[in-house]
């Protein structure tokens, strides 16, 4: 059998890790701040839990982004009206609303740049200007009223001369290729309307944070709400969809924005006649970011360079993975809950080190917390924390927190990292839907067992990052060899892991070993994230 190996080339660089890959969405209202109880984990311990994480790669800085689904308003939940944010002054709110100030007091206290999901489905263009002024004007009329230093943990000082400068990003929607959103079918039943609606909110936004020099935002606009770019109503040519938003947008905007979660069919009920099988529907689920990194680099990156030259736009246009999670449905979750276990955390570092490859804008962990009513249970969309304050953290955020510790630097993602790839035939044997087929057939049907990308941080320190994503020991019995280019010489090489027993095991092993003596012969855990960190002799 073929011996795996790992060939890394410190001196061909690729490009700066941006990427916000320590990233979480707001999914609650303040009204849960005041449920107490002597088990029950707060809101604001949870914040601050999250805020002790530091990263030290993509953009060194967390991003928490405040916008959900219920944002533009939704047309099968009653009560999704949309978010009209001067409705909401004063207010804690009942789920899925409430005061912006909350969500800004979070953003601070977690030490976190934002992105700010603007109401395009229920909203107008009117809206999103005073939303603008609102965050960015010290002397706008609702800012004098309602002062965001009365609920936002900082001073109007504060929040002027620091803070505002963390909004980085304003999404123009919330999934609104979806027909459940509210203005999917009236202002964006096409990509072209979509776009010719959206420009007087992004010339708003622009108009206010313009005469603002240090507000460096960027705007994104909805490409699609999953993982294949498809939409309820419009082209089903992706291209055509991103060469008909650019035509309108031109360099009014800086990125596409698509939602990473595992495509359909596979998130509600399995046609299959056996179910769900925890042997191989998961690695479905995993296979998903292969799909996803082809898709991008066959399709959507040529689409956006053919619409940048088409249309002379100088300035690159960029993606962002703005919600993410691995996820299956009521049916599979209710007998067998993965989403707290470890599949979710593997998925999870997977997305990382595939946004950090492809240079996304960003890769947004869907949710920090999901709480509905007082004694909030576990829900399936709660991914960082338990209840319990007893046993508080589950293992998406101890993969948050070992990917911020252990990628360091603003080093450079090095480029030609080579792996003999040992790859596992993803099977399926039941009917799908038309994108379903494609979306299978696209990736051949298999998948790299090891997901690997590689940085260099200034000091010459390189991190391999290796995510085990099968539930197996990899990658064969002769090891794994890490080969670094001729001439890059190293004092030593510690391997840090996270494992899981099984893709359902709640609990995560931690280990940190000097393989120095073993790089050409590396044994990687089954389910596991480990960074190799090379050490040099010299700076490279």
């Amino acid at each position: 059998m073929l011996k795996q190996k790992i060939s890394i080339h410190p001196n061909s660089m690729k490009h700066q890790p941006t990427s916000y890959i320590i990233a979480t969405c707001r999914n609650h209202t303040a009204e849960s701040y005041f449920w107490h109880g002597e088990t029950t984990l707060t809101i604001p311990e949870k914040v601050a839990a999250y805020g002790s994480i530091t990263p030290q790669v993509g953009a060194r800085r967390k991003l928490y982004r405040i916008g959900h689904g219920p944002t533009d308003g939704r047309k099968d939940y009653d009560g999704y009206t949309g978010y009209h944010f001067k409705e909401w002054f004063d207010k804690p709110g009942k789920y899925p609303y409430d005061d912006i100030r909350y969500a800004l007091k979070e953003a601070i206290q977690m030490d976190a740049d934002m992105s700010i999901v603007v109401n395009f489905g229920s909203g107008t263009a009117q809206e999103a200007y005073e939303l603008a002024e609102y965050l960015y004007n010290p002397d706008f009329w609702l800012r004098k009223q309602y002062p965001i230093s009365t609920i936002a943990d900082c001073t109007e000082q504060e929040w002027d001369n620091i803070h505002k400068y963390r909004i980085k990003f304003f999404e123009i929607g919330q999934e609104i290729t979806w027909d459940v959103v509210i203005g999917s079918e009236t202002k964006a039943r096409t990509a072209k309307l979509y776009a010719q609606n959206a420009l007087a909110f992004v010339e708003n936004i622009l108009r206010v944070t313009g005469r603002y020099d240090q507000a460096a935002i960027k705007i994104g606009m909805v490409g699609s709400t999953n993982s294949t770019w498809s939409t309820s109503y419009w082209s089903s040519d992706i291209k055509t969809n991103i060469l008909d938003i650019m035509s309108v947008m031109r360099d009014k905007m800086d990125f596409f924005v698509f939602h990473g979660y595992p495509s359909w069919p596979l998130y509600e009920a399995y046609p299959g006649p056996d179910g769900f099988d925890p042997k191989k529907d998961p690695i479905k689920v995993l296979a998903q970011n292969t799909y996803n990194n082809q898709l991008i680099e066959n399709l959507i990156v040529k689409a956006i360079e053919e619409g940048r030259n088409k249309f002379g736009i100088k300035k690159p246009i960029t993606i962002g993975n703005t919600e993410y999670h691995a996820e299956l449905g009521k049916q599979v979750t209710a007998t067998m809950d993965y989403r707290h276990a470890g599949l979710q955390a593997i998925y999870t570092a997977d997305t990382m080190i595939s946004a950090l490859k492809q240079n996304l804008e960003m890769a947004v962990n869907f949710c920090f917390s999901h709480a509905s009513w007082p004694g909030a249970p576990d829900l399936i969309d709660d991914l960082f924390f338990h209840p319990d304050r007893n046993n508080p953290k589950k293992p998406v955020f101890y993969v948050h927190e070992f990917m911020a510790e252990n990628l360091s630097g603003a080093g450079m993602v090095i480029d030609h990292t080579e792996i003999h790839p040992y790859r596992y035939d993803v099977e399926y044997d039941y009917e799908v839907s038309k994108s379903g087929e494609i979306f299978w057939e696209i990736r051949d049907k298999r998948i790299n067992q090891l997901s690997v990308v590689a940085t260099k941080d200034h000091n010459g320190k390189i991190i391999v990052l290796i995510a085990n994503i099968m539930e197996n020991n990899a990658p064969t019995t002769e090891g794994l060899s890490i080969n670094l280019d001729p001439g890059i010489a190293y004092e030593r090489a510690i391997m840090k892991t996270l494992a899981f027993d099984t893709y359902f095991d709640e609990t995560c092993e931690k280990t940190e070993t000097d393989v120095t003596a073993y790089v050409n012969n590396l044994w990687i855990k089954k389910a596991s994230i480990n960074a190799i960190i090379f050490t040099p002799k010299k700076a490279i």
